[in-house]
């Protein structure tokens, strides 16, 4: 057993290699002398040749305008700009995108109240159910366009109020047939179609109408108004027509030209009548005829749609002729609303308050 070294022993010796470490090799050349206070840095190599110069540009920048510079004149485009347009004529210019259609529906229905849009006529075929297809199916490409796309717009409208997807076939009278316990309407005019649609129990009949925000044509006024001339002169002699209604219609739709004008306030009171004449027409079995039907008032606020585009909208109300009156507390409430190049009506038979429906709306008993 080897002895433990102590104080009175000695370490034992560590034994050395058997050759010795080779010499650490010195460089060629002596290192760089460290700078220091006495000692100033080498100086660093310059390149051969030198940087080329700067190119200069081929003309001077102008001066910056200051208190004794004047800013240089502004160019003037060669044709003056054209002028701003006018809110009301903003109704009649180029249609906005899609997506403002459904907006301009969506403000003519209360919240209980669903409905769905489009802005073209290309539409599957497979979107009809059979006894749909068969409705269209001797009728040409205009019509079958237009027809399936306001199924389309139908079909939609009935999933979003939870009655599922179920066939809108047509009744006796040219009138959508919809589900039990479901009121509603399709309309279509150039380029758009809607349809809109309610339970049963929060609305008795649901009429929409929509149409190009432009004056009607001049048959078609012709058969549903009076001249803006013969308004004028009734206004002027005191004379009348002996309908009281019809009176009152001439005299608000001159009042309402004078607030607004450019405004196509004969399609307005079309459009209010094709909406009311269609929730009566699914109310009653006899519908009052739509010449017979009088706006009386159509009260119009200002209002914005998306993209902040100019907009109006308001409340109708629509007197029927006698002999067609609403049962016992049912009411009449109409909806309007123009922008996008169209003029969207709504017109709504209900039973009770009109606190269930949109704040400041026009309400009347048919008389």
């Amino acid at each position: 057993m080897p002895r433990i070294a102590g104080p009175d022993r000695a370490r034992p010796r560590i034994a050395e290699p058997d050759r010795a470490r080779p010499p650490v090799a010195e460089p060629d050349r002596p290192l760089p002398r460290i700078a220091g206070p006495d000692r100033p840095p080498p100086r660093i190599a310059e390149p051969d040749r030198a940087r080329p110069p700067v190119a200069e540009p081929d003309r001077a920048r102008p001066p910056v305008a200051g208190p004794d510079r004047p800013l240089p004149p502004v160019a003037k485009p060669d044709r003056p700009l054209p002028p701003v347009a006018k809110p009301d004529d903003a109704l009649l210019r180029a249609p906005l995108p899609s997506s403002v259609y459904g907006a301009l529906l969506r403000a003519v229905l209360p919240s209980w109240a669903y409905g769905a849009a489009r802005a073209a006529d290309v539409v599957p075929s497979a979107e009809l159910f059979p006894e749909e297809a068969a409705v269209c199916a001797e009728a040409g490409p205009r019509r079958r366009a237009e027809f399936t796309a306001g199924r389309w717009c139908a079909h939609r409208a009935l999933a979003a109020l939870g009655a599922g997807r179920v066939a809108v076939p047509r009744g006796a009278r040219g009138m959508p047939v919809w589900p039990d316990g479901v009121v509603g309407s399709i309309t279509h005019c150039e380029g758009y179609r809607a349809a809109a649609v309610c339970r049963g129990g929060d609305a008795r009949a649901l009429g929409i109408d929509a149409e190009p925000a432009a004056p009607l044509p001049a048959r078609v006024r012709a058969g549903l108004f009076r001249t803006q001339a013969r308004v004028e002169a009734g206004a002027e002699t005191g004379a009348d027509s002996g309908d009281e209604s019809r009176d009152e219609e001439d005299a608000f739709a001159a009042d309402l030209a004078r607030r607004l004008p450019g405004f196509p306030v004969d399609r307005l009171l079309f459009s209010a009548k094709e909406a009311a004449y269609k929730a009566w027409s699914s109310y009653a079995d006899r519908p009052p005829p739509l010449r017979e039907l009088r706006v009386v008032s159509a009260l119009p606020d200002r209002a914005a749609v998306a993209h902040a585009r100019p907009a109006l909208s308001g409340t109708f109300t629509v007197r029927v002729p006698r002999g067609f009156a609403l049962c016992n507390g049912d009411h009449l409430y109409g909806s309007w609303r123009a922008g996008a190049g169209l003029l969207i009506s709504s017109a709504l038979i209900v039973h009770g308050a009109a606190e269930r429906l949109q704040s400041g709306s026009a309400w009347v008993s048919s008389t």
